[in-house]
């Protein structure tokens, strides 16, 4: 009889775990608006978000700020405030922007 081996795993999806699931999709998003914009991947760039509707995201950005930085290549992230996510304020000269109501989250690039 072979020796059973018995593996737990704990499945808790804790609020910690959600916040950084929350700034892995961002980077995806921050991705695909830089691809989509003609930036290339090795471009540095600025970044600027506002949310609006779920703390969540807000908090998500806030805690893992530097290590989104470094992520995107972001030589600064602005923290435009939680207003409506499609309130129309724009940065200026913004090379590429994202909304999604479903992080209730807007973002900016510009290419620096």
């Amino acid at each position: 009889k072979a020796n059973a081996d018995t593996v737990a795993l704990d499945l808790e999806l804790t609020p910690a775990l959600r916040r950084l699931g929350i700034v892995r999709d961002v980077v995806r998003q921050i991705q695909d608006t830089r691809k989509s914009s003609g930036l290339e991947v090795t471009d540095r760039i600025e970044l600027w978000w506002r949310t609006g509707g779920s703390p969540e995201t807000g908090e998500a950005l806030r805690e893992h700020q530097a290590a989104l930085g470094e992520e995107v290549l972001a030589v600064a992230i602005h923290d435009l405030g939680a207003e409506s996510a499609g309130s129309g304020h724009d940065p200026e000269g913004a090379d590429g922007a994202y909304v999604d109501d479903e992080l209730g989250l807007a973002l900016w690039i510009k290419r620096v």
